[in-house]
């Protein structure tokens, strides 16, 4: 709660510059509040990280739903995904999973390990 004046306007200007998320700030504050989703801070941003449970398999996948940088272009997803690997790791949870619209990020991160799991395509009617 302490830091929402500084990630709610993040998490503001998220949904500005991709008006595909379907979500709205509140809905972030309120996931973040009731410990449906966590906070993470850090010195060049945040993450905000949830869990997906495959409703087949049952296999948990640790989301990260949202991450903001006060710079781009610094690649703090790979200085930070060692953590998150850990701690999704030591939760018994079996992927780390992140899902962007900058396509920039395919190749930061298959160089660094992670495959491509779906490409989505969608088209409104």
């Amino acid at each position: 709660r302490k830091d929402w004046d500084s990630v709610g306007p993040a998490v503001n200007r998220l949904i500005q510059d991709y008006p595909q998320l379907s979500f709205r700030s509140e809905d972030v504050y309120a996931a973040v509040v009731s410990g449906e989703a966590i906070y993470w801070k850090a010195p060049e941003g945040f993450v905000i990280s949830t869990v997906e449970v495959d409703e087949f398999s049952g296999e948990k996948t640790f989301l990260i739903w949202l991450a903001w940088s006060h710079k781009r272009g610094k690649k703090n997803v790979l200085k930070y995904y060692p953590f998150f690997q850990k701690t999704a790791k030591e939760v018994g949870m079996e992927a780390i999973e992140v899902r962007t619209p900058l396509p920039e990020m395919r190749q930061i991160l298959v160089s660094a390990g992670w495959k491509v799991d779906t490409v989505v395509y969608r088209l409104e009617v």
